[in-house]
């Protein structure tokens, strides 16, 4: 029956009705589930005009897996015995598409309140569905991500009770995690409460910047690494994962570390003790006069090599010291013109036994930087010693200094093996050098070049390496801040004599050959020198010798020197006594040690026996 013919008042209302209901499809069925009536949002909807569909079967709009399992029907039946059917579906429309739609079927009814068929209002819900199904999608995926991946994953409400907790958590906790779900966390977990952890949930959810820390779990003796924060809905999402195995090698590697520094400074220790005899020896026979030019040669030879073992342990000393960053410098400002003129003294015969050719070319005015002299000094020695080394016989070597814009430019330029392009940085590298066959045979710890590069980088500046290739030698460019006002340096008297004053001397070393030569040294000079192998008896000797120094030892068996020292600073007579530490142990700790005891000065063996002279002659 077309609705179209009808024209009651209460028709025209329906039609009204299905008329601009629009977004909505409205039909009606007779009680053979045949279409009646048709809106004109069911045509938008499902595409048929009212002229085709009135009198075909509703059982049309199902799609064919629901029509074979009866939907249709049974949709018909709970409307006419329950009052209505509710369902959502996918749905079919003319042109066989599909739509997920929302469908709400009631009795139709006549004037006489029969039942005549089935009002049925359906919503294209599609969109909602699709948004539904991708949301669920992507939460899924989470859930398949959170419970895959490696770390303990939980996420808790702005109250703190769980709404989430992946199997990783509940496995490293040991707990069943659905017992968890919704329980507060601070409740379920008190020995938490007042941790590292426990503060940081509560600064993330106040601040809202996410947090990440290590730390040692409240709840299992495990190190954990956390990551905090802050989700959308207001509570917080917590990453977290052992890494109890990661920290139990840190330690191991630092206390490898700590055992290797002990081994460096007591290797060091050892060492120093008969390169000091050594030097001391050579030392006196240089002194001593001697008609034989192969006998000095020899002694001057053996200085040399014993000058540079000494310099080998100090920068192997040197590296451990800055890895650590246990060098600090003694900043002062100083004249870098005669700086690099001391540290070319210092190497020079070293081109002459090569017969090497060293061009230095200096500006006639003061270079002026703020730095540590001693620390500079070596930088300069230092590459002078790499030029020479893989420099040929008769080779070049050029040293430059000048000033380029508001800083100093050093260079040592050399016609020697030269580098390839991947060793210009790597070179700089602890213990690299540039071959190792040509190494070996050159010598040298591959650790010089690394002091270069850390000492002018604390000096805030930088070390480049530059070569065209093998063969065509290399340029080592060091730059350092300048001075940026004009000025005149103070007036240096480095290496100025002064009139010998006789000092009575106590020595006190447990190594007898170091204390033997050291003391006939000290007594060609014209020194009176006593000489004691123990801290006990070097005691009890000052007492009654009454000293005007003591140069003491540290490392004695029966009391070392700083307990020496210390007892001799208790006694009235030695309030004033001027104490030197004269030892093997050298590094900056050893030295504030030796200050606390009470000594005076700290000179590191083998002692350079120019400097002890100062040192006494300054008294």
């Amino acid at each position: 029956m077309n609705t179209r013919d009808q024209s009651t008042p209460k028709e025209a209302l329906r039609r009204f009705i299905f008329e601009s209901a629009k977004d909505y499809a409205i039909l009606t069925l007779d009680l053979d589930r045949r279409v009646t009536s048709w809106s004109t949002g069911a045509e938008a909807l499902l595409g048929w005009k009212e002229e085709e569909i009135i009198g075909q079967l509703g059982d049309l709009f199902f799609v064919p897996e629901d029509r074979a399992q009866g939907a249709p029907q049974q949709e018909a039946e709970k409307a006419l015995t329950e009052g209505q059917a509710e369902n959502e579906r996918w749905h079919l429309r003319k042109d066989q598409s599909r739509f997920y739609g929302s469908g709400m079927t009631t009795p139709l009814l006549n004037e006489q309140g029969l039942v005549i068929g089935l009002t049925k209002v359906m919503r294209d819900l599609t969109a909602q569905k699709q948004a539904e199904d991708a949301l669920k999608e992507a939460h899924e995926r989470m859930i398949d991500i959170l419970e895959s991946t490696t770390d303990a994953f939980y996420a808790l409400d702005a109250q703190f009770h769980f709404t989430y907790v992946n199997a990783k958590a509940a496995q490293l906790w040991g707990r069943d995690r659905n017992t968890l779900l919704g329980k507060h966390s601070w409740t379920e977990f008190p020995n938490a409460v007042g941790s590292e952890s426990y503060r940081k949930h509560y600064e993330v959810l106040e601040t809202g910047k996410s947090a990440q820390f290590e730390t040692m779990s409240p709840l299992v003796a495990t190190w954990i690494d956390v990551n905090i924060f802050l989700s959308k809905g207001g509570g917080l999402s917590v990453f977290f994962r052992d890494i109890t195995v990661r920290k139990q090698a840190q330690q191991a590697l630092q206390e490898a570390n700590r055992r290797k520094d002990e081994f460096l400074a007591m290797l060091a220790h050892e060492l120093r003790n008969p390169m000091a005899t050594l030097r001391n020896g050579l030392q006196i026979l240089s002194m001593t006069d001697s008609t034989s030019i192969q006998t000095r040669t020899v002694v001057e030879r053996m200085s040399r090599q014993t000058d540079h073992l000494v310099r080998m342990v100090d920068e192997l000393l040197d590296v451990s010291r800055i890895s650590q960053g246990k060098i600090h410098l003694q900043k002062e400002r100083v004249n870098l013109v005669e700086l690099v003129r001391q540290g070319v003294d210092s190497v020079s015969h070293l081109f002459q036994e090569k017969h090497q050719t060293l061009q230095v070319r200096l500006p006639n005015e003061p270079i002026e930087i703020e730095g540590d002299a001693t620390r500079l000094v070596q930088v300069i020695i230092n590459l002078l010693n790499n030029a020479t080394r893989y420099t040929p016989e008769q080779g070049q070597i050029v040293l430059t200094l000048e000033h380029q814009g508001g800083e100093v430019v050093f260079r040592v330029e050399d016609n020697g093996i030269g580098l390839e392009p991947d060793q210009l940085s790597a070179i700089f590298d602890l213990f690299v050098q540039v071959d190792n066959s040509l190494a070996r045979a050159k010598g040298g710890l591959g650790i010089g070049l690394t002091l270069v590069k850390r000492l002018v980088e604390k000096h805030g500046g930088k070390v480049e390496a530059q070569s065209k290739g093998l063969g065509q030698g290399s340029t080592f460019s060091v730059y350092l801040p300048t001075w940026t006002r004009a000025g005149g340096l103070r007036s240096e008297q480095a290496g100025a004599k002064t009139e010998l004053t006789r000092r009575r001397i106590l020595l006190i070393d447990d190594n007898a050959d170091a204390t033997y030569t050291l003391g006939m040294l000290l007594e060609i000079k014209g020194y009176e020198v006593h000489t004691i192998n123990s801290g006990i008896a070097g005691l009890q000797v000052a007492q009654s010798l009454s000293p005007d120094v003591i140069l003491l030892d540290i490392g004695m068996p029966d009391m070392d020197g700083y307990e020496t020292c210390r007892q001799i600073r208790q006694q009235p007579w030695g309030h004033d006594l001027f104490i030197v530490a004269v030892s093997g142990y050298g590094q900056d700790e050893d030295k504030q040690k030796a200050e606390e005891a009470g000594f005076n000065r700290h000179l590191t063996k083998p002692v350079d026996f120019e400097t002890l002279l100062q040192l006494l002659n300054s008294l």
